[in-house]
């Protein structure tokens, strides 16, 4: 070990310099505490003190020349100092010549003055560090156990610093780019290293690719895995970098479900798992949101809760990518809109249309229901187109039906959830219209009081058991229509049905009609000859044991 190496000065520091230090070190070196340590710093002082002063002769006398690069040394025979020798290869250096001045250093005998000149050109000029660091620790072995044993560690720190530094800006080049190959090509230039051998430094280079990894903009599966079975990360026994390896595996998991739910979304199916993944996802303006989630049925709903309770729990970074970093965003465009109020409003209204203007005029209660029910399925085909043209309207022009509900909703309906007033309350508005030329005044009375008295009930609870036959169902959609439409025909045939059993009443033994030949008779026209005879209610009626029946 030098004098230099001792006193952790570089050749070229002055008498100040070396005295300031060796103040410095006295402290460390006491000779009560450390005597061999006192005399080792005792000696390299000295001779360093004698080193500057035959420097500072030397330069003031003979200053060095500029060296030829083209000039070949001739060798040394004992008569030039291997400072000087060394200072004249160190001269004009760069990584393209530096193999050239190494055996040029070694031919004439300098070759350790001429590394320690190196190594401090290197400490002392940043943009030589930049160029010869690496040459330089590949030639003369720094960081590595064959280092010289007079250059101790606190001189080639720097050197290290720079090396680590520089290894992590290629890594995130490189990481950036998403080059894969080229990512595992670095990695493996890195291993064989001679500096980067030593555990520790193993260590620092899985960390720092951890690190980098878990901090990149770009992350494929397919590069974390290539990058796993390049170091041996999931191999027992291997550098597994704990300290972020959790975090790793949880991006790596959150690709996988993030991707699945990308082909899901790319599908444009209408399962529920496709409609979901599209709304949560797939990016899109806020129109194309309202309108994907208008023909949204309790499925797909149920279908969104499951995915934003997934993100919630086990893939919150996921919701940073969600519109306001919430998983819940979809819930306000969630719509639960009635089911029965309108056909029910339908049905009360005509069947106060046809007992005040069939039954209690003379028709039959038969003729009554009948001709209720063609009202009604009028009636529904209008409110169908009428629900349909609103709908429409409502979907384009959904803010302000959004900005009404929020401001005078409350007041606008009884139901609750608030309904939307274009999209939901404008149908059975409108509706009162035809109910109301139709059948006057009363008829409009029983069409409101149905839906206010529905929408009274929509403030108390029902089973989801009774809700679901309907609700699970898109509004509009055919397959809610025709449930609603077998309903209500199974209760129209029900209805006439129980009519007919009711004015059932069974013949007595000489009512009805005679056999065949009178009942023909009957049905012929007045032409006919065989009919011409007048028909007594003898000829109609049989004695009847009680005396027959009018």
């Amino acid at each position: 070990m030098n004098c230099w190496s001792v006193l952790g000065l570089g050749p070229d520091a002055d008498t100040r310099s070396i005295k300031r230090r060796y103040a410095t070190l006295l402290k460390q070196y006491r000779p009560d505490e450390d005597p061999e340590g006192f005399q080792r710093l005792r000696d390299a002082y000295e001779q360093a003190l004698n080193w500057a002063a035959e420097w500072q002769e030397v330069q003031a006398t003979d200053p060095a020349p500029t060296f030829d690069p083209h000039y070949v040394l001739p060798l040394n025979d004992g008569s030039i100092p291997a400072w000087k020798l060394a200072e004249q290869l160190i001269e004009g250096i760069t990584a393209d010549n530096l193999v050239e001045r190494i055996e040029q250093a070694r031919t004439s005998y300098c070759e350790a003055a001429f590394e320690e000149r190196l190594l401090h050109l290197c400490l002392s000029n940043p943009e030589v560090m930049k160029e010869l660091a690496e040459p330089g620790v590949e030639h003369f072995y720094w960081l590595t156990p064959w280092q010289r044993q007079d250059i101790s560690y606190a001189a080639t720190e720097p050197v290290l610093n720079y090396l680590l530094s520089h290894t992590e800006r290629q890594l995130h080049g490189t990481l950036d780019t998403g080059n894969t190959q080229r990512l595992l090509e670095l990695c493996r230039n890195l291993e064989q290293k001679a500096w980067l051998q030593t555990l520790d430094r193993r260590q620092w280079l899985n960390e720092c690719l951890a690190r980098l990894l878990l901090n990149a903009t770009f992350w494929s599966n397919t590069l974390f895995d290539a990058v796993c079975a390049s170091q041996g990360w999931k191999q027992p026994g291997k550098s597994t970098p704990l300290r972020y390896w959790n975090e790793l595996l949880e991006r790596s998991h959150n690709t996988v479900f993030l991707d699945e739910q990308r082909r899901l979304a790319a599908q444009n199916s209408e399962s529920p798992d496709s409609r979901a993944a599209r709304l949560l996802f797939q990016p899109m303006q806020e129109d194309a949101r309202v309108h994907l989630t208008a023909a949204f049925n309790k499925a797909d709903w149920q279908m969104c809760e499951h995915l934003a309770n997934i993100v919630e729990h086990r893939y919150p970074q996921l919701a940073s990518e969600m519109p306001g970093m919430d998983p819940y965003f979809w819930r306000p465009l969630q719509r639960s809109p009635a089911v029965w109020a309108l056909p029910l409003a339908i049905l009360g209204s005509t069947g106060e249309i046809a007992f005040n203007d069939y039954f209690r005029l003379g028709s039959s209660l038969l003729e009554t229901l009948s001709t209720m029910l063609e009202m009604a399925a009028l009636f529904g085909l209008l409110a169908w187109c009428v629900s349909w043209v609103c709908r429409a309207v409502a979907l384009n022009a959904w803010r302000t039906d959004k900005a009404l509900r929020e401001r005078c909703g409350h007041w606008l309906s009884l139901r609750r959830p608030t309904p939307l007033p274009l999209r939901e309350s404008l149908p059975g508005w409108l509706l009162a219209i035809p109910a109301f030329l139709a059948g006057g005044i009363g008829t409009l009375l029983v069409y409101t009081a149905v839906l206010l008295g529905l929408a009274l009930l929509s403030r108390t609870s029902w089973p989801d058991r009774r809700k679901q036959v309907f609700t699970e169902s898109p509004p509009g959609s055919w397959l809610r229509e025709m449930r609603v439409g077998i309903v209500f025909g199974l209760l129209a045939s029900s209805l006439w049905v129980a009519v007919a059993i009711i004015n059932y009443r069974p013949l007595g033994e000489d009512q009805g009609m005679h056999p065949w030949p009178l009942r023909l008779c009957a049905t012929l026209a007045d032409t006919s000859p065989q009919c011409q005879v007048q028909v007594t209610r003898q000829q109609w009626y049989a004695p009847s044991t009680q005396g027959g029946r009018p």
